[in-house]
């Protein structure tokens, strides 16, 4: 049998259903998770994260995030001995949700908290810290990446 272009016009047909089946297939297997649950509910109080940024940046003294082989240290300012604290470390993990933490503040004698390495796995993180100082709150983000 002898190839013509009615040939070529049904092998582009055929090729090219079998690419878009292809593709099909690979985009339906894509992860589409959202990066933030209820994000527009998160998105209309935002502002009163804007404040309270405002209020950390206003510190003289900043929580300091330091990282070395035993994990992630946070040195709290001198203003924490002096008041009532309480507040939440987010380890929010970008890439996968399910290696997100929550992460009580429980500083030592010093102002200091460890987030042992142990907990962690390697890649990018960002740090959410919320935090309040009597009934003055405040807000830090800082990205770290774990080797």
């Amino acid at each position: 049998m002898k190839f013509h272009w009615g040939h070529g016009i049904l092998s582009f047909i055929i090729l090219f259903f079998i690419l878009n089946a292809v593709f099909l297939v690979w985009i339906s297997r894509q992860d589409n998770t959202l990066v933030e649950e209820n994000y527009y509910a998160k998105e209309l109080k935002y502002q009163e994260v804007i404040d309270k940024r405002g209020n950390a940046e206003g510190l003289v003294e900043k929580v300091i995030f330091d990282q070395n082989a035993s994990g992630i240290w946070l040195h709290f300012p001198l203003i924490v001995k002096t008041g009532k604290l309480s507040g939440n470390i987010m380890l929010y993990r970008p890439s996968d949700a399910s290696l997100d933490m929550n992460v009580p503040l429980a500083l030592d004698t010093a102002r200091n908290q460890l987030i042992p390495a142990k907990n962690l796995s390697k890649g990018k993180y960002v740090i959410k810290l919320g935090w309040a100082l009597d009934d003055k709150a405040y807000y830090q983000e800082t990205e770290i990446l774990i080797h």
